[in-house]
């Protein structure tokens, strides 16, 4: 009896685990019932109150050979609806599939949406569980999905490689920023400081600009495949955006922050009228000190850099020691001229602290109200900068010509 009665349990139990393994199969959170995005683009929609939410989806077609030169085609749908949570709700009805975040390699926003401010839908993809901190937060000069429709090219095998690697290019550059958009959220909590993004924008495949100075996205001398390039850094007072960085720009706040390993530094060659490249390393992270002794703060920066030479110009002797003495000094007179007037255009223009100079500033009071009494953003806009900057330049592993 008992032996009958251990069947018949046994039959049901294997039943019952057959009945819900199978019903997991049409379970919403089945992966074939899963779209995942790897990029959102939001844009203010025609009627200016609207949202226009744009969504790139993974491709899960087969790849094409690993010889072929075909372009990945990236898929796109956009839906214009009052809010973020909304326009996914929508695009879970649209595709029959249930929309997921985790995967979203990059948030891009445009320009004349991130002129109104983008606290609120900041704040409101974090609260999206699925959502990562991590992604990158990009302001683009064109469409947001334009720029998502554009970001691939036959270099790219896999879809989202590029939005994996592209940001690591700041670190010997200095032409971009990794910014995220957990960095940028929590940078929004201090009222005393202002806010940066990803500078994204159209290739144009014309060459618009050649001056290094003046190079920023949708305006670089760059002609290429892919549609989009992210050259320079967008910069917000609080949570709204106020202008740009071009790519040297982007370099001096990049040395500031200490966000770059090395670099290449371009200038004039005094008496030959040639130009001269060095590669530049950042020794140590920048040495600042801000004085808070009176209403105008002293802002005190100390900036160790080495390198060495990369164009070889003819009858440039790079074994005298005069010479790499006096490249060294040509080298930091460049930089401290152009560091001091990009930080002028902060105060000037931006009207805010993007470079971290409050989180030193505030080690001079003892007490939140203090600090808060001092009122730092206002402050900074009548700031004094006093630039240092040491260069040791070694010779390059070739000679010039005699």
């Amino acid at each position: 009896m008992n032996n009958h009665i251990f069947k018949w349990v046994t039959i049901i139990f294997v039943i019952i685990i057959f009945l819900y393994a199978f019903s997991n199969s049409y379970s919403s959170s089945n992966i074939d019932n899963i779209s995942y995005v790897v990029g959102v683009g939001v844009d203010l929609a025609d009627d200016g109150k609207n949202l226009k939410v744009s969504f790139e989806f993974t491709n899960i077609s087969p790849s094409p050979q690993e010889s072929s030169s075909e372009k990945p085609e990236p898929i796109v749908e956009t839906v214009e609806t009052t809010s973020i949570d909304n326009a996914i709700n929508m695009m879970n009805v649209y595709l029959a599939k249930q929309v997921n975040l985790a995967h979203c390699k990059v948030i891009v926003f445009s320009k004349e949406i991130a002129k109104q401010g983008i606290f609120n839908h900041v704040a409101n993809f974090l609260n999206i569980p699925q959502v990562r901190p991590t992604c990158n937060l990009v302001i683009s000069d064109n469409a947001p999905d334009k720029y998502l429709q554009s970001s691939t090219s036959s270099l790219d095998k896999v879809l989202t490689k590029y939005y994996d690697i592209f940001p690591n290019s700041s670190e010997y550059t200095g032409y971009t920023s990794n910014i995220t958009i957990g960095d940028f959220y929590n940078s929004l909590l201090y009222d005393a400081r202002g806010n940066v993004a990803i500078l994204g924008g159209d290739n144009n495949d014309t060459v618009e600009e050649t001056d290094i100075n003046n190079i920023k996205s949708g305006n670089s001398p760059i002609i290429g495949e892919r549609g989009t390039e992210n050259i320079g850094i967008a910069v917000f007072n609080q949570d709204k955006y106020v202008g740009d960085l071009s790519a040297m720009e982007s370099l001096y706040h990049s040395i500031l922050v200490t966000e770059v390993n090395n670099f290449i530094l371009s200038f004039n060659y005094p008496d030959k009228n040639e130009q001269i490249d060095i590669s530049l390393n950042q020794n140590n992270p920048a040495k600042i000190s801000v004085s808070t002794d009176s209403d105008i703060p002293i802002i005190n920066i100390d900036i160790s850099l080495s390198g060495k030479v990369l164009s070889i110009l003819k009858y440039v002797d790079y074994s005298d020691e005069t010479v790499l003495n006096s490249i060294s000094n040509l080298a930091s007179t460049n930089l401290k001229e152009n560091i001091l007037k990009y930080l002028n255009k902060t105060t000037s223009e931006f009207k805010c602290d993007i470079d971290n100079f409050y989180g030193y500033a505030k080690k001079n009071f003892l007490t939140i109200d203090e600090w808060e009494n001092y009122n730092w953003s206002e402050k900074y806009l009548a700031a004094k900068f006093n630039v240092n900057i040491e260069t040791s330049i070694v010779s390059s592993l070739l000679v010039s010509g005699s």
